[in-house]
């Protein structure tokens, strides 16, 4: 039987997240828009060194330029192979298991295209399923971008690759169908 997402992130990460929500210093806000004027004017006000992005939206060049050090981007996908949406769905429907990982990358106006900083491998395990992939895979991009954030708040410079324009592909939302969603659950 098919299991949901909510149901699988609380098996991984329950007590962890309770854990979290006790110790809160500061309530997340919930953004409609994140190129909202409204918005990018409360960021502008900031004046964040760090911008940190999980994916979603394409970010307007006014919010990344308003970043004092760098925007940085947590893809969960192998970039530059597999950009866009649904990435983890789509390594796992090619079986190209060598490329299901997570990239952390600067942000740019471009889908996925920054120079990365980190990537690595998804770890799977035999109970796993599409669900429990996808969230191995963001927890893995959360260790990757708090490893740049620490490593470029304690040398002050941030090591970027390059990504190449001629290789891989970017995925888009309407490109994931059922058929592709029962292909991926039924080979996992």
């Amino acid at each position: 039987p098919t299991t949901t997402l909510a149901f699988e992130e609380k098996v991984l990460f329950g007590a962890e997240v309770e854990r979290m929500r006790r110790g809160i210093g500061i309530q997340p806000t919930d953004v409609a828009n994140p190129n909202d004027a409204e918005v990018l004017e409360s960021i502008e006000a900031m004046q964040p060194f760090f911008i940190l992005t999980l994916g979603g939206a394409l970010y307007s060049r006014r919010l990344i330029a308003s970043a004092r050090g760098i925007a940085l981007n947590q893809h969960d996908g192998w970039c530059p192979d597999y950009r866009g949406s649904y990435t983890v769905d789509w390594t796992l429907f090619h079986r190209d298991y060598r490329k299901l990982g997570s990239t952390v990358h600067v942000l740019t106006s471009g889908m996925d295209a920054g120079a990365i900083v980190r990537r690595s491998e998804t770890c799977l395990t035999e109970d796993d399923n599409r669900h429990r992939t996808f969230l191995r895979t963001v927890a893995l991009g959360t260790d990757l971008m708090c490893e740049a954030v620490e490593n470029t708040m304690a040398t002050g410079y941030i090591d970027l690759h390059d990504q190449p324009d001629y290789q891989g592909q970017t995925f888009l939302r309407h490109e994931t169908t059922d058929d592709v969603i029962r292909g991926v659950e039924s080979d996992v």
